[in-house]
């Protein structure tokens, strides 16, 4: 298993440096940069030019790439070149936040998915299996910025129960029995414990390795509607001014978080189910 995991985290290396590379490349062929976005009417374009030598945009696209990576393999992400504040230290005050909200959001669904999951199996084609997929099939229609605006409405606005913007208010810092069961007699906890079970913590595993992207990244839409100041808003504000620093930071983060994700599954797969192990090596 070390030699496996050893043999995937070398396999990333090169497939971060290519995707830094290729994000690197779509920034610099944008037809603007960071310095179109601070500048102002009245500035000269000599004032202009020496912006763009301060932050190094006057420099071949390789070079400017091969300074960055030089900075970030010493553990330096940079600083923002709107803000000129630490990236770094942003993200260490942003992730956090992000976190306290993806994760409880993410547990929850995820439990809720697993109950009515089992429960829509255990009824396949009868009512409570309708309506479960019914409310699936609404839930994964429904745009997210809508559904935002209509809980602002409701429990912000209508309610008063939470704020309507930012992380806080103002002022105030059925039948569970299978065929199989009938069919050798087993008990209902020895069919769950032993096949039901070990069926439902493949998809559930799958899920936990690409949950980790979501630590960096954040809900983006729902961060950036509520006003919560997570990774999300930070990253659209630098993706409109093209404040490349942060947006290589943060899809560094992200690309690093995606591999690491689908190694953890990998591993969590051999120990959910064995037989996984057992044909790999076969």
């Amino acid at each position: 298993m070390f030699r496996y995991i050893a043999k995937r985290v070398l396999q990333a290396i090169p497939l971060l440096f290519v995707i830094s590379f290729i994000v690197f490349s779509l920034i610099h062929i944008a037809p603007y940069d960071v310095i179109d976005s601070i500048t102002t009417p009245n500035m000269s374009q000599e004032q202009i030019d020496l912006l763009r030598q301060r932050y190094g945009l006057d420099q071949p696209f390789l070079v400017q790439y091969f300074l960055w990576i030089r900075n970030v393999l010493t553990g330096n992400l940079g600083f923002s070149l709107v803000s000129q504040s630490s990236i770094s230290q942003e993200l260490a005050t942003r992730i956090p936040n992000t976190m306290r909200l993806v994760i409880p959001a993410y547990l929850t669904a995820l439990l809720l998915a697993i109950i009515l999951g089992l429960l829509a199996a255990a009824n396949k084609g009868k009512i409570w299996d309708r309506i479960i997929d019914a409310v699936a099939s609404l839930g994964i229609a429904v745009p997210t910025f809508w559904f935002a605006m209509i809980l602002i409405y409701v429990f912000g606005y209508l309610l008063n129960m939470f704020p309507i913007i930012g992380m806080y208010t103002v002022g105030k810092e059925g039948d569970f029995g299978v065929m199989v069961q009938r069919a050798f007699h087993a008990s209902k906890w020895q069919i769950f414990s032993r096949h039901i079970s070990r069926n439902i913590l493949i998809p559930v595993v799958t899920q936990i390795g690409l949950a980790l992207p979501m630590l960096v990244t954040g809900a983006i839409i729902t961060e950036t509607i509520y006003g919560w100041p997570g990774v999300g808003p930070y990253l659209m504000s630098a993706t409109k001014s093209l404040d490349y620093p942060v947006i290589m930071a943060i899809m560094l983060l992200s690309a690093t978080l995606v591999i690491l994700g689908n190694l953890l599954a990998d591993v969590l797969y051999s120990v959910v189910d064995p037989r996984i192990r057992k044909g790999g090596s076969k």
